[in-house]
């Protein structure tokens, strides 16, 4: 995982007090909320969280389901702007999993 860790956006990670490093990624997701299922765009994501967008609003405090691949994970949407989500997953996911998915193809940089 040493080279995911240079994409770690450390920026983000020091502004808002993060837990959890943070992986640039640019990868399609599918996401599921109260209003119906919807396609998205993990754009970010840690054991604790993602940074996603997302073609359809969706309010501060809304629960939602993100897949991507073996990724299935429930959390709150904790910041909205526009089409990007910030979302708290509800329970943290192991950081083998964020490993599987922040492949190399999938990491992008300034």
């Amino acid at each position: 995982m040493d080279t995911a860790a240079a994409a770690m956006d450390t920026q983000s990670f020091a502004k808002y007090d993060r837990r959890h490093g943070r992986y640039r990624v640019l990868l399609s997701a599918h996401l599921d909320t109260p209003f119906g299922a919807s396609s998205g765009v993990l754009l970010d994501i840690s054991e604790g969280g993602a940074l996603v967008s997302c073609p359809t609003p969706i309010e501060t405090g809304t629960s939602i389901v993100i897949t991507r691949g073996s990724l299935r994970t429930r959390g709150t949407v904790v910041r909205a702007e526009g089409r990007r989500l910030g979302v708290a997953f509800d329970a943290p996911i192991p950081a083998d999993l964020v490993a599987a998915v922040v492949t190399p193809l999938a990491r992008w940089s300034d």
